[in-house]
Formats: C-alpha cells, sequence, structure tokens
C-alpha cells in the first residue's frame, strides 16, 4: 500500500540496533528500526547514474557510511543515492518502509533480492520521468514484503531543491499504526493551538474593528499553512493543487507571510511617525510582492527562491526588530511584546536553519521549533495587543472625559460671566437709582447702626460730608436722639419693614428736620442691611 505520513516529534517506536553490523537484522515482529547506523550514500554529481551502475560490485567503495543519527547532507540539487542491507529472521513478512521528511521532491526506492535481481521498483516524487501520475509530497511510507530468512539489499535515490534528509525507519505494520495515531494527535493538537489563536484574534477583529487584530490573524493563518507544508500535511490534504503550485506552495506562503508581518509591524508600532523607517519597511513590503509574484514565473529556477529566501528573511527580519527597539525607545512600551515575540520566532527560525544546514544535529524537536515558536509568537502578540489596544482605549476615554469636563467647565464659566454681568448691569442701575433719587437714602448695618452708603439728598440734609457720615452712626453724629433710635428698633423687631415712621433728624448745623422714615431690609453675603 502507497501513504503519504507526516514527521513526528519524537521517534514513538523501538529502534532495534546491532552495533557494527552491516545488516540490519530483523528480529522482533512488532518492533521498529531506525536505519541510520546501517546506511551508506554516494552524490551522483553527473546526475546520470543508473541503478545498474550504483548496484554493481565495482561501485560498491563510491558509497559513503552516514555517521548520523538521522542523515542530514545539507542543500544539493545532484541526485543522492542511499543504500543498506536488510535481512529478517522473524515471522513476519510484511513490513513498512517509511522516510518521514516531506520537502523530498523526488524519491525512487529499489528493492533487490539477495541474487541481485530487482524485487520491487517504488516511484515518488513529482518527477514525470519515474511517476505517470506524480505528487508532491515524499513524506512516503508503503508496505514491501521482506520473506523470512532471506536477506535484501535497498537503494534509495533522493533529489530535491532543498535539503537533503533521510529519516529512513523499517517497523511493522502495529508499530507503524501506533506511531501514525500519535503523530496525528500530536500534530493536531499543535494545530488546534494555532486555529483557536487565529479564532480568537479574528473574534477580536469583529467586536473592536481595529486592523491589527486582522492582521495578526492573516499572518497566524499564513503561518499555520505554511508549517502544513512545512511538515508535509497540506501535501495530503490538498490533492488538488497541481505539481507546479504545490512545489512553490511554501516559497508562497513566506513571501504573503512576510508581506502580512510587515504591514502588521508598521501598524502595532505606529511606525509612519518614523519615515525614514517607514519608507524602508514599506520597500521591503514591495520586494515582498515582486518576490511573490515571481513565483508564479514558470521559466525561473525553482532552486533560485530556496537559495535567497534565508537572505531575504535575515534582512526583513533585521530591519523589524530594529523598529522594534526603536519604537520601544522612542516611548512605545507595548513594543517589548513585539521585541519578544519576534526574537522567539528569529531564534527559532535561526536554530531550524542551522540544523537543516547541519551545522547543528538533526533532531525532531528543533524540526519542529517552529511551531512552538509560532504559538509562542502568537500567544505573546496576542497579549500585546490586547494591553495595547486596552491602553489607546482608556487613553481615549480619558481624553474624551477631559473634552467633556473642558466644555462643561466652559458652559459654567460662560454662565458665570453671564451672571457676573447681571449683576453687575443690576448693581449700575441700583447705584444709579440710589444717586439720582431725590429722596435722601442711607445704607446702614442693622447689627450696629454703622453707615455703609448715603446718597447726594442725605449730604444735602443733613450737611456732613459723604466721607463723614460713612463709617460712623447716626448716633455718633448726634443725627438722631438715642430715644428715637430706640423707638425705631422697637418698631422694627415688630415688622422689620417701616413705613412712615416719624422722627427729628439734626443736622450738622444743629437744625431739626421733623422726617418720615422709610425702612427695608436688605441681605447680604457679608451682612443684613
Amino acid at each position: 500500500m502507497n501513504r503519504f505520513h507526516l514527521l513526528l516529534l519524537f521517534s514513538l517506536c523501538s529502534v532495534n540496533v546491532i552495533a557494527g553490523a552491516d545488516t540490519l537484522i530483523i528480529r522482533d515482529p512488532e518492533a521498529g528500526y531506525r536505519i541510520s547506523e546501517y546506511l551508506s550514500y554516494y552524490i551522483d554529481y553527473s546526475s546520470v547514474a543508473t541503478l545498474n551502475r550504483v548496484a554493481g560490485n565495482a561501485f560498491s567503495d563510491q558509497f559513503k557510511k552516514v555517521n548520523q543519527r538521522i542523515p542530514n547532507l545539507g542543500v544539493s540539487n545532484h541526485p543522492h543515492w542511499f543504500k543498506f542491507h536488510v535481512k529478517n529472521q522473524s515471522n513476519l513478512q510484511q513490513w513498512i518502509l517509511e522516510i518521514d521528511y516531506p520537502t523530498l521532491e523526488e524519491v525512487v526506492f529499489y528493492v533487490l533480492n539477495a541474487d541481485g535481481s530487482l524485487d520491487t521498483t517504488i516511484y515518488t516524487g513529482k518527477n514525470p520521468i519515474y511517476s505517470p501520475d506524480p505528487t508532491y509530497t515524499s513524506s512516503v511510507s508503503f508496505q514491501q514484503t521482506l520473506l523470512t530468512g532471506k536477506s535484501y539489499t535497498i537503494f534509495v535515490r533522493v533529489r530535491t531543491n532543498s535539503y537533503i534528509i533521510l529519516p529512513l525507519m523499517v517497523m511493522s505494520p502495529k508499530t507503524f499504526i501506533s506511531k501514525d495515531r500519535k503523530k496525528n494527535f500530536f500534530l493536531n493538537s499543535l494545530f488546534g493551538i494555532l486555529l483557536g489563536l487565529i479564532i480568537f484574534n479574528f473574534i477580536l477583529f469583529l467586536l473592536t474593528h481595529e486592523r491589527n487584530y486582522l492582521l495578526l490573524t492573516l499572518y497566524l493563518a499564513v503561518l499555520s499553512l505554511n508549517a502544513y507544508y512545512m511538515y508535509g500535511i497540506g501535501f495530503d490534504i490538498f490533492t488538488d493543487i497541481g505539481p507546479f503550485l504545490k512545489s512553490r506552495m511554501r516559497h508562497l506562503l513566506f513571501g504573503l507571510g512576510s508581506i502580512l508581518f510587515m504591514l502588521f509591524t508598521i501598524n502595532y508600532l505606529d511606525l509612519k511617525r518614523y519615515r525614514k523607517l517607514y519608507y524602508l519597511i514599506v520597500a521591503l513590503i514591495i520586494l515582498g510582492i515582486l518576490y511573490t509574484v515571481v513565483l508564479f514565473i514558470e521559466s525561473i529556477n525553482h532552486s533560485l527562491f530556496s537559495q535567497y529566501s534565508s537572505p531575504l528573511f535575515f534582512v526583513g527580519s533585521t530591519i523589524c526588530f530594529f523598529g522594534g527597539i526603536y519604537s520601544f525607545l522612542k516611548g512605545e512600551k507595548m513594543a517589548i511584546y513585539y521585541i519578544i515575540s519576534f526574537s522567539v520566532i528569529a531564534v527559532s527560525s535561526v536554530f531550524y536553519l542551522l540544523t537543516l544546514s547541519n551545522v547543528l544535529s538533526f533532531n525532531w524537536f528543533s524540526f519542529y521549533i517552529n511551531i512552538y515558536a509560532t504559538i509562542l509568537f502568537g500567544f505573546l502578540l496576542t497579549i500585546g495587543l490586547m494591553e495595547k489596544i486596552t491602553r489607546i482605549r482608556q487613553e481615549k476615554a480619558k481624553s474624551h472625559y477631559f473634552e467633556q469636563m473642558t466644555f462643561r467647565l466652559t458652559q459654567e464659566v460662560q454662565e458665570r460671566k453671564q451672571i457676573e454681568k447681571a449683576l453687575r448691569d443690576s448693581e449700575e442701575r441700583f447705584r444709579l437709582l440710589f444717586e439720582l433719587s431725590p429722596q435722601p437714602i442711607s445704607l446702614t448695618e442693622m447689627e450696629t447702626g454703622m453707615i455703609i452708603d448715603v446718597n447726594h439728598q442725605i449730604v444735602l440734609m443733613t450737611g456732613y460730608s459723604k466721607a463723614e457720615l460713612i463709617g460712623k452712626t447716626s448716633l455718633d453724629l448726634e443725627i438722631i436722639s438715642s430715644v428715637d433710635r430706640d423707638r425705631l428698633l422697637n418698631s422694627m423687631k415688630e415688622s422689620p419693614r417701616i413705613l412712615g415712621f416719624e422722627m427729628d433728624l439734626h443736622t450738622k448745623n444743629g437744625t431739626v428736620n421733623h422726617c418720615l422714615i422709610y425702612s427695608q431690609p436688605i441681605k447680604s453675603e457679608q451682612a443684613r442691611f
């Protein structure tokens, strides 16, 4: 049976190893065996080597021993031949051969009997020379009959424009099924977390209409799709996509992701305030658009995109990271979330590239580090974005509150000005009536009897000047007698308002005028008059 399968973080099956043996001896009918210790390889720089040539005894010294737990030979456009020997000494004859690496474009298996005759040829990959119905994925598993007591030599021809990594295993169907289930559960859990982040950010966008949530949603969606193809899932799910588009899908998603991330960077860091940095990132966006458009030109060699993707990523990452630092130093405190989350992605990407380039030894943790980093990246930026938008809304609310308070204070000031103006107008009218009245009028404090103000008629009647009258009492100046004052006060106790009270008024020169007094109490904030 032919099946396409994915990578797994850990080796989930047992691995039996015969130290120092040239041939893998299968004894346990339920085991899984890693082939790397028995594997040797040859690089076909001429690209024309055939099975008859590489399988000949004279060519055996051209093969070199693989000294890695998982073979990693870096990037090469030349075909690579791998060879190992296997002998089945178990009672199980149906075994699964699996290469669990998704980006190998062309893989051919040749299974030879002990006498050198060809037992089985199995083609995978997109090259129509080898397969009438090509597919892109080479994360392939298939069932092979290995007769009990028989020895076989298996050659694997691999050609790809990406990294040549060969995690090859032989396992029983039972072990394969168990491994497959655990692998699917593991990957589905990781992608489920990513999907939850995507949905959560999209809901926040619908609720708030904040553009940053939409950009982050789209970027996480593209990262998830890229991971789907990086780990082989996309090739199995989206089977109707043509071979050309499949071969460039990861680069296409890389271009789209770069564009979305730089748009998010501009909006999140508000880089329009810093014109030079803003225009530099806009130039990178234009470059990303050109990169993505050129992907659809079939005449351009696919390997060029693999060659230039890493430098473009490095340049764009450096500029965006500098933008985050610069924005933080300029006072954008929420940029710290951007810096930390971006550092996680950058470190994981460098770690991933160093692993693929064989600078670091290949392992499943380092191969899956990008998806872990993407999840952490999404969490950090979601938290940062929520806090940033919360602060922005708080500032807007404060600004709105201050605007309302300013408006109210302005209204109150205007009202007070109008009241004050009305009071001034009233006082002016009162003063005018007070001064121009033909009747003598005085304003006297009720408790003390002290004269506060007088009009001109009082001055004419009494003979005292205004300065002599104000601040004195009528008794001080002997204008009225103490008897008349007592009668007046007693009358005011009965009724504060006095109408036609008869009283003698003594002038400065000694003249006595018989008068009728009219009195009306007036209240003010200072005293009563």
